[in-house]
């Protein structure tokens, strides 16, 4: 009896000393795992991989700009080949179209403008739509120089399409920068027809037809 008490002193003893020096090995503690929060459900996901992030329609509007380029290509194409407007190379020798050239390419202009005039004239009205079409454009045009909107007279408007009247010839230097607000106004009005129509005095004046 006396002998079991002893030895269970014994091991009692030694276990507390272990306990109160770190234990009889010298090698570290365990380092402690400590488990990763859950994440909320439903919520994002960290992966650590950079996900690149699309810009909103950017190719939409890459496509809006590529198209507005084209469309002042356009216009300026039609701005240079207006009666009177051809100019040769500066580098090429000049050359003069024949007068019956002259005659038939005026021809052609006079029946082009004839039919953009008929079929503004009979394009349905739409009052509230045209007042406020008749302000942006004017105050578009009326924009820059003291000179430039001089050249402005008349603007009208009617359900789809607008007509406006400039009193001088752009590939002449006049009315202002009209394929410059030509790409103001062409989110509202994509399609553009430019000319030139007869004033009665042996001048000319320069007509747009904007439509939508």
């Amino acid at each position: 009896m006396l002998h079991q008490l002893a030895h269970a002193t014994v091991a009692a003893t030694a276990v507390a000393l272990s306990a109160g020096c770190g234990g009889l090995t010298d090698d570290p503690p365990a380092p402690q795992v400590r488990a990763a929060a859950p994440s909320v459900a439903g919520g994002p996901r960290d992966t650590g991989v950079a996900v690149p992030q699309r810009a909103p329609d950017d190719t939409t509007l890459a496509d809006q700009v590529a198209l507005l380029r084209r469309e002042v290509a356009d216009l300026r194409v039609q701005v240079a080949h207006l009666p009177g407007a051809r100019q040769a190379e500066a580098d090429g020798p000049r050359r003069l179209p024949s007068p019956e050239a002259n005659a038939e390419a005026e021809q052609a202009e006079r029946m082009r403008m004839a039919s953009s005039e008929s079929a503004f004239r009979n394009e349905p009205e739409d009052t509230r739509w045209s007042r406020g079409a008749v302000e942006s454009v004017r105050g578009v045009f009326l924009q820059g120089e003291a000179g430039q909107r001089d050249d402005l007279r008349n603007v009208e408007c009617r359900s789809r399409s607008c007509r406006v009247e400039l009193g001088a010839d752009p590939a002449r230097g006049g009315a202002g920068d009209v394929s410059g607000r030509m790409l103001q106004l062409a989110q509202t009005f994509p399609n553009v027809l430019v000319g030139q129509v007869d004033q009665g005095d042996g001048r000319k004046a320069t007509v747009l037809y904007l439509s939508r």
